[in-house]
């Protein structure tokens, strides 16, 4: 859930740890870099419910993945899948206990608030290549990725709060036209495990969907 999001943000700001859950305007201008053509570079909205941009959501997707194209079964062969090895996963939602759209969907959180109170996310679909944003009610648990600005170097494997992340440097572009690098972690964040290491061994409810390895 939401509160799940801002305890590990607690815990990170806590260690003055340089990882953070990005915003939405994080999200945005990463997707936005990605994109080959500039007129495709639209993932920076201000709507919720709006399909955005034209390929990134092909390059993000693992090809390792469960994902299930449906009728989209020509995306798979016609643009290169994971090419910025950030391995999306369709782990997909779970709503109260039930898990929805597993295989068919990543939504990932931001930190950022919309003006309804609910939280902006993007969410990838099986059978498409445009990218999602909405903003969902804070009880929903959803996938979380990580982010941190690069400083000097990064490495291809990153300890954050003594748990080995994946990592992967992706590119972003500002609306100024600024372009630059920050590093992101290529699992999500292992809310349980984090939580327990920051509580003293006290045994939370599950606050996010695991990667499917």
């Amino acid at each position: 859930s939401y509160e799940g999001v801002k305890a590990i943000q607690q815990i990170l700001k806590d260690q003055s740890s340089p990882w953070r859950v990005p915003t939405i305007e994080e999200w945005s201008e990463m997707l936005n870099a990605v994109e080959i053509c500039p007129e495709d570079r639209t993932h920076k909205s201000t709507k919720s419910n709006v399909y955005l941009g034209k390929h990134a959501g092909a390059f993000l997707k693992s090809r390792d993945g469960s994902w299930d194209y449906e009728s989209g079964d020509e995306i798979k062969e016609r643009f290169d899948l994971n090419s910025h090895n950030f391995k999306a996963l369709p782990a997909g939602v779970i709503a109260e206990t039930e898990r929805i759209s597993f295989s068919k969907i990543a939504e990932f959180w931001s930190c950022s608030m919309a003006d309804t109170g609910d939280v902006w996310t993007k969410k990838f679909h099986g059978d498409k290549n445009t990218v999602q944003q909405r903003s969902e009610e804070v009880d929903l648990m959803l996938s979380v990725r990580l982010v941190r600005d690069l400083i000097d170097n990064y490495a291809d494997t990153e300890v954050i709060n003594g748990i080995s992340y994946e990592c992967t440097l992706m590119p972003y572009i500002t609306d100024k036209g600024v372009r630059g690098n920050r590093v992101w972690t290529v699992q999500n964040v292992s809310f349980n495990e984090l939580l327990i290491k920051a509580q003293d061994e006290r045994r939370p409810k599950a606050l996010h969907v695991q990667d499917k390895q």
